[in-house]
């Protein structure tokens, strides 16, 4: 990315599926949908970061009553930072729609911040804090950071086979809808 490059952030807390304890939501986003979406982040070109902030339990979360109350039905804080001009090509695109997105609906509340999963009209109110002031706040509760794409590149280590099903998609062969 060069220096004049706009960049453009984006994130929002999000909410467990209810069929899913909070651990286990924990665990499927970063070892499972982290490994579906990092390769096509990273194939796509343009999402430049791509970070999670796991929260705590709200039973265990420290800090101000102000930051617990925002935060209370949330189980995590999801960051992308990404380069103006979108994804391209249909093998992006398919592997968004057949594998991304039903992967999400999946392990995220249909009133999560995420687009693609989120209820109209929502019965919880995300506050337009932006994106600075969700991250002050779950690190504040004793959120978890983690950072998996940073500069256009994996910074983390995923287990060997974590990407296979990218792997075979990319190749040609449609994961199972």
């Amino acid at each position: 990315m060069t220096a004049n490059e706009e960049t453009v952030p984006s994130g929002l807390p999000l909410f467990r599926n209810p069929s899913l304890t909070h651990a286990e939501f924990c665990k499927h986003w970063l070892e499972n949908h982290a490994a579906l979406v990092t390769p096509y982040f990273l194939k796509g070109g343009s999402i430049i970061e791509y970070t999670q902030i796991h929260l705590p339990e709200p039973r265990d979360r420290v800090g101000s009553i102000d930051a617990k109350e925002k935060l209370r039905p949330f189980d995590g804080v999801g960051f992308l930072k990404r380069k103006t001009e979108p994804h391209q090509g249909t093998t992006i695109q398919g592997y968004y729609d057949n594998v991304i997105l039903p992967d999400e609906r999946r392990f995220l509340h249909e009133e999560s911040g995420s687009s693609p999963v989120e209820k109209v009209p929502p019965t919880v109110e995300i506050l337009p804090l932006g994106i600075a002031k969700w991250r002050e706040l779950a690190l504040e509760v004793g959120g978890v950071e983690y950072t998996i794409i940073q500069n256009g590149k994996l910074v983390i280590t995923f287990p060997e086979g974590a990407f296979e099903v990218w792997r075979r998609w990319d190749t040609g062969f449609e994961a199972e809808k």
